[in-house]
Parts: C-alpha cells; sequence; structure tokens
C-alpha cells in the first residue's frame, strides 16, 4: 500500500502474493502461480512528469524491473513524491494493474512490517479463534531501538476502507469499538476482529498510521472477505412416499460461489420438524449433488449445506411427508432386507438405518 520512508531506507514493495482469481486456489502452487504470472514495474514521479525512472534513470539501472518485488537500495531516490506501478500480464487474460504512492522522505522514518496473512480469503465468521481475522505488524529495528532508548514514542492508529470496483471509500467499521468489532481497538499495532464484524465478498484496505516526534509512516494490507454459496436450493423426489419402501432422492440445485472457491461440497440430513436442533446424517461433505436414501415416518424438514473452498457454508430446506408403510408381503419384505445387507456390505450403513 502506500507508504512514506526515509531517503536512507531501502524501497521495497512485494507483489509476490500475486495470484491469478480465474484459476482455482487448490489447483495453484507458489511455484506455478509465479511461472504463469508476469511482472512488469515502472516508476515516476508523482505529477505531470510521466517519464519512467526505472530504465531510463542512471542509479536505478540496477534494479529489477520484471521481478515479483520492487526493491530499490536506499540513498537512490531523492526526495520527494512517487508512483510505483504494477502491471501483471498471463497469456490468453487481460491485464491487470496497481499503483503505490511513496513519499521520500529527510529523517527517520519508521518501516511497518505486515505479517503475512494465513489465507487469500476470510470467511466472515467463525467459531475457533485460531480462525479469526488476525492482522500483525512490526516496525523495523532501527525505529524499536529510538523507543527501547526513551527518544521517541511510536503511536499506533488504524483506519479502514473498502474498495468497489477500484474505488476507495472509508468503511462504515468502527475499529474502535472492541465489543462488536475488534478485540484490540484502533490503537495497538495489532488488529484482531470479531466474528460476524465485517461483510462477505467485500475486499477491505486497512491503513496503520505509525506517528511519533516529527515522523510518521504510514502501511495498508488489503483483506477479501469470502462468502457462502448462493442460490441454491434442495429438492426430494418423490415429495411424499412411504418409509421402509418408498427410495427418496434428495439432490442439491442452482448452487454457484465465485470461481476461486470451487468446487463446491454438499452434506444431506433432515430433522423431524423446523423446531428441532438435532439432525440425521444422510450424507457427509461430498462433491455429488445427489443422495438417495429412505426416510423413517413423519413430516421430516431434508436440508442441504453447501460449502466452499474455505469451508463457508449455506444451506436450504424442504418438508417431504413420509407415511406408514403399507403391509409388506413376503417378496417385498425379503427386497428391503437384501437392500439393507447390501447398502451395510458397500459401507453406507446409515442407508440402511432408514
Amino acid at each position: 500500500g502506500d507508504r512514506v520512508v526515509s531517503i536512507t531506507s531501502d524501497l521495497v514493495i512485494d507483489a509476490s502474493a500475486s495470484y491469478d482469481p480465474n484459476q482455482p486456489i487448490s489447483s495453484q502452487s507458489s511455484l506455478s502461480m509465479q511461472d504463469e504470472l508476469a511482472f512488469s514495474w515502472t516508476l515516476r514521479a508523482a505529477g505531470n512528469d510521466t517519464r519512467d525512472l526505472l530504465p531510463s534513470d542512471v542509479t536505478l539501472q540496477a534494479v529489477s524491473a520484471s521481478s515479483n518485488v520492487l526493491s530499490i537500495p536506499g540513498n537512490t531516490l531523492a526526495q520527494g513524491n512517487y508512483i510505483a506501478r504494477l502491471e501483471l500480464s498471463k497469456a490468453g487474460f487481460e491485464n491487470a494493474s496497481a499503483e503505490v504512492a511513496v513519499e521520500v522522505v529527510v529523517g527517520e522514518v519508521p518501516r511497518i512490517f505486515f505479517s503475512p496473512l494465513t489465507a487469500i480469503k476470510f470467511n466472515p465468521t467463525w467459531t475457533k479463534g485460531s480462525s479469526a481475522l488476525r492482522i500483525e505488524t512490526t516496525l523495523d529495528d532501527s525505529a524499536l531501538a529510538l523507543e527501547d532508548s526513551g527518544l521517541v514514542a511510536w503511536s499506533y492508529s488504524w483506519t479502514a476502507y473498502t474498495i468497489v470496483e477500484g474505488i476507495i471509500e472509508p468503511a462504515a467499521l468502527a475499529l474502535s469499538d472492541r465489543d462488536s468489532v475488534t478485540t484490540t481497538g484502533a490503537f495497538l499495532p495489532d488488529l484482531k476482529f470479531r466474528s460476524g464484524a465485517l461483510i462477505p465478498g467485500a475486499l477491505y484496505s486497512f491503513e496503520l498510521t505509525v506517528s511519533g516526534g516529527s515522523q510518521a509512516a504510514v502501511g495498508t494490507i488489503q483483506v477479501l472477505m469470502n462468502r457462502a454459496p448462493f442460490g441454491g436450493a434442495v429438492s426430494v423426489a418423490p415429495e411424499t412416499g412411504f418409509a421402509l419402501t418408498t427410495l427418496f432422492t434428495m439432490q442439491a440445485q442452482g448452487w454457484t460461489d465465485d470461481r476461486e472457491d470451487l468446487p463446491l461440497r454438499y452434506a444431506f440430513s433432515y430433522r423431524t420438524s423446523n423446531t428441532s436442533l438435532v439432525s440425521s446424517t444422510l450424507s457427509n461433505l461430498v462433491k455429488s449433488t445427489e443422495v438417495e436414501a429412505r426416510l423413517p415416518v413423519g413430516n421430516l424438514v431434508v436440508e442441504v449445506s453447501a460449502v466452499d473452498f474455505y469451508d463457508a457454508a449455506a444451506s436450504a430446506s424442504v418438508h417431504v411427508a413420509v407415511s406408514e408403510p403399507p403391509p409388506l408381503g413376503c417378496g417385498d419384505m425379503t427386497a428391503t432386507i437384501a437392500e439393507a445387507d447390501q447398502a451395510t456390505d458397500t459401507g453406507t450403513p446409515e442407508s440402511a438405518q432408514q
């Protein structure tokens, strides 16, 4: 993100986490992603001067303009404002670009380092603390030494923005609200969120300002929130039937998600009523959109859960009426017992229990 650096410090802009959102994440390794993407950096002075400094400025001849990390040694750039631009290209696809505003100043400016995020996307809700979204930072050794010596006391302040179609706007997030938004507040080096505080599918930019004495530094990091599968339903055929004798087909229909969240997996279950909290499993998570089973007597609620690559889930349900079976003849009873034996032998005992 945009930053302020000391004239004596190295300018490092790391784009190594770039990836192709049109390719499923599960099929992308770090090596293959870097092999397929081509990086092209340009650096120009802010304002009307559009001259690219990387190939033309003699002091920058040794800087690689095709690496996934732009690194310019300290004491190379003069004091002033610059725009670093990255063009990403891949054969057969449109190019993508991003810009970073850089201010080079005289004096000691703290450098902000963001710890790598643990995922490309984050679910907005979680039940385990280990799944919480946490943004961790630290300062460079010189800045920490200044604070340890008592020469400066660094202060921290976080601001949140949303990015929609390339437009950055302030986010409606009270980061200082420790009850419902964060557990850290907005004035610590790290930022940790509470479950449910962030919007599914939103792209956020979190900006940290570190100030002390007469200097200040700004660093930003972008976080993409996952959204659950959507647009789907579940059907049961037939809609009515008999226990023991009717073989019901449950089918997940119409579920979709962002391309990078595929493939989806499905789990089927049933409950004895809308208010029941106890579900009986018909199938665990599988890629198949269909399962067959016999159901017990009752006005049942059959439910499907659609789960994406990042374990975000959405569900849908439908009612099915199952009646007492008519009296079985000897032939019907023999066939039912044979089917139950076969289900047990093939490792699907849940079907045999219906």
